[in-house]
């Protein structure tokens, strides 16, 4: 009898066990990379006299024909890995005529040059070979300039110096519109980031890379999904998940000009405030979600539209229709060719000293845009007195993206982001 009601007892608190609520936000125990921002353009010298840094509008656009390339690799490599679509691209045919014009016009098309960059160190190799890297939630190869790959600049790789690296006797190739590439070959080795391994990773060594631009990092480590990996190898932290090195399959960041970071297996507690609020994937391949609506001064400007989440794009892109929409709501916004700048459609500048109001909307929830952070690219001229600088949401109708925003460090540097790779969902929160 006892038996039957030790057995009773313990039904019952295994079924109040499994009916209490999850905390959502509950922080697994993780690891912290310190990041640098570090930009591959020089700041520009001349200053206004409030000391406000004037904008390096062919950097911007520049970057502009570096994403458009990134995108169709990615978009590209997709199809080759799994056979299907990304459904927000442009078909390839469209894609590569886009890329073609650019080259013509004389824009550089290496994707490595897209942005600035979130780098932290890491080493490669058994002893560990160390290395400053860009991570980039927008792509997904590990790649490295190797010893044999002249011109390059930095670190560089030495598989022949680990006792861990296996070349796996192919070759990856990354090809861009203009006709230089990225390539070389790909080998497993144990990579480390803060005390962390992953065992047998793939890593594309290269021997050929299209321009050193002069970036700060050595080289990238990608942490979107693996289906678009040029080097047909998991993404580094698919790795850490499936040999148990990290607690949970979550990663998350804080972007800021100081104190940023990349935390490993979960949410970083003393980072964010209140609680996190998560939307789904909606296909695995870059970290694409569902943004709700863009506002301006409490006023929806734009409606639902898909949203690829990247701290390796330093703007935010959409269409043309929805950049006029959304400047449309500041009454004070300008095209930049009002300041006598040609070439730069989809371009805005707004009052440098504001307070309009300026949000994204996610799960339902409003994520506020700092004016200082939009901003913060800088001064294109005056306008009855005021100051303008450029806005940091560009209309371009050239990614090949529809009505897909490319969403960058403009609004990431505002929020608290998690990538929760175990359920397939992008979080934000309120950063500290």
């Amino acid at each position: 009898m006892v038996a039957l009601k030790l057995t009773a007892l313990f039904a019952i608190l295994s079924t109040l066990a499994l009916a209490a609520p999850v905390a959502e936000d509950a922080s697994a125990e993780g690891t912290v990379i310190p990041l640098t921002k570090r930009s591959p353009h020089k700041p520009d010298t001349l200053y206004t006299r409030d000391g406000i840094p004037k904008a390096d509008l062919a950097w911007l656009k520049a970057q502009e024909g570096h994403l458009a390339q990134k995108m169709h690799v990615g978009a590209t490599q997709f199809e080759a890995n799994t056979g299907k679509k990304l459904a927000f691209m442009d078909h390839k045919e469209k894609r590569e005529e886009n890329l073609a014009k650019r080259a013509a016009a004389g824009e550089a098309l290496t994707a490595e040059q897209g942005g600035s960059y979130w780098q932290g160190p890491i080493s490669i190799g058994t002893p560990g070979q160390s290395f400053q890297m860009d991570f980039d939630t927008g792509s997904s190869d590990i790649w490295v300039p190797g010893t044999n790959c002249n011109g390059c600049p930095g670190n560089k790789y030495n598989p022949s110096s680990s006792s861990t690296a296996r070349n796996q006797n192919r070759n990856f190739q990354i090809s861009y519109g203009d006709g230089s590439m990225t390539s070389g070959t790909v080998y497993t080795d144990s990579v480390n980031v803060a005390g962390i391994t992953a065992r047998n990773q793939g890593v594309g060594y290269a021997t050929s890379v299209s321009s050193t631009t002069g970036a700060t990092f050595d080289g990238l480590v990608g942490m979107a999904y693996s289906s678009i990996a040029t080097t047909n190898t998991n993404t580094f932290f698919t790795t850490l998940i499936n040999q148990g090195a990290v607690n949970s399959p979550v990663f998350s960041f804080a972007l800021s000009q100081s104190g940023a970071e990349l935390y490993l297996g979960g949410t970083d507690s003393a980072k964010y405030s209140g609680s996190i609020t998560y939307t789904p994937v909606t296909q695995q391949a870059y970290w694409t979600v569902t943004q709700n609506a863009a506002t301006v001064n409490g006023k929806q400007v734009v409606g639902s539209r898909g949203s690829v989440i990247d701290t390796g794009t330093t703007l935010i892109y959409t269409n043309a229709a929805d950049a006029q929409a959304f400047y449309g709501g500041f009454g004070s916004a300008k095209p930049l060719s009002s300041f006598g700048y040609s070439g730069y459609d989809g371009y805005y500048a707004i009052p440098c000293n504001g307070n309009t109001a300026i949000s994204l909307t996610y799960g339902g929830r409003a994520f506020s845009i700092p004016y200082s952070i939009f901003t913060q690219q800088g001064y294109v001229g005056s306008s009855g007195g005021t100051q303008y600088c450029v806005g940091s949401l560009v209309g371009s109708g050239g990614l090949g993206m529809g009505n897909t925003w490319l969403t960058g460090d403009a609004f990431l540097q505002a929020v608290y982001a998690v990538f929760d790779q175990g359920q397939n969902r992008v979080g934000f929160a309120t950063k500290r």
